[in-house]
């Protein structure tokens, strides 16, 4: 079983000493997803979304993998987040107040300019003859004129993230397409398919490998032994769990043990590969943005 974090705002590459961008998400899922030894996937997710380049790859990658995936909401789960949490097979909330939607396409930007100007800085853009609308949709929007842009930019945008939407969960109604976040228990049988921990996604991702197990004998009382399970057997130490009636349980104490241990980190080969990355990335970014800021530091001295 793998769980993979999908936390912070999305961005498509990877921020800075901060969260995974979506491309790099998109190749753990799939190094999980031909991992031999994982049969199933939990996405846990606490995020407010994101840009949108990248999310609906991330979002395609989750929707084509060969295993289950469960989408475990850990607090927050909107807009380019919800998304992407779409593409899995199950939704899970972590409480009935979790926050869930927003649906819907935005863009906000800041207009330095005007503050320049005052202070005798000139802006000049040229444009080739054949280029008239090079800068043309960014110029109406500085100057106000937001109708093209919404027409033409926004609008298409957010028609293909609510078509998703609409495939994906059914029972929506228009609704729950115009941008708010609901609480997890108003969405029950619409955005979530239920409210429990995080084992019981776990479990729920183990079901849905297994699905010969889950249908089999079905009105019988069938206790199975998960054998398979090494790791999580040997960190509750027991032989094996059982299931029965198709329902794997664990009591209180294992449960514990489970969110204690580090085998929720499950494939820790991936996730020392990504620390170390993400480690390097981070100081290399870090000493590039320190000289960033000293050039343009001193670029603003000289021009005051």
């Amino acid at each position: 079983m793998a769980v993979i974090s999908v936390k912070g705002v999305l961005m498509k590459e990877d921020m800075i000493c901060g969260p995974a961008g979506t491309a790099t998400l998109g190749r753990i899922i799939q190094q999980a997803d031909s991992n031999p030894n994982i049969s199933a996937l939990v996405l846990q997710i606490d995020s407010p979304g994101g840009t949108v380049d990248g999310t609906e790859a991330l979002a395609n990658i989750i929707r084509n993998t060969q295993k289950p995936v469960v989408a475990y909401v850990d607090g927050l789960m909107a807009s380019a987040a919800l998304w992407i949490g779409s593409a899995a097979n199950e939704i899970i909330a972590s409480t009935d107040t979790d926050e869930i939607g927003s649906v819907g396409v935005i863009m906000r930007f800041a207009d330095w300019q005007p503050h320049w100007e005052k202070k005798g800085v000139k802006f000049h853009t040229v444009a080739a003859s054949t280029s008239p609308e090079k800068s043309k949709a960014f110029d109406e929007l500085r100057e106000g004129n937001y109708d093209t842009y919404i027409k033409e930019v926004l609008d298409p945008i957010d028609k293909k993230f609510m078509d998703v939407i609409k495939e994906r969960f059914p029972n929506c109604e228009d609704k729950h397409l115009t941008g708010k976040v609901f609480f997890a228990r108003d969405i029950m049988g619409v955005f979530v398919n239920s409210i429990g921990t995080l084992g019981d996604a776990v479990t729920r991702a183990y079901q849905l490998s297994n699905p010969e197990e889950e249908n089999s004998n079905h009105n019988l009382k069938n206790r199975r032994s998960m054998k398979q399970f090494a790791k999580l057997n040997a960190v509750l130490g027991l032989d094996a769990l059982e299931s029965v009636d198709e329902a794997v349980s664990m009591n209180e104490e294992q449960l514990e043990l489970v969110e204690e241990s580090a085998l929720l980190q499950n494939d820790q080969a991936v996730a020392d590969a990504r620390t170390e990355a993400e480690t390097q990335r981070c100081c290399q970014r870090f000493v590039t943005a320190n000289n960033s800021l000293a050039n343009a530091t001193a670029a603003f001295c000289r021009a005051e």
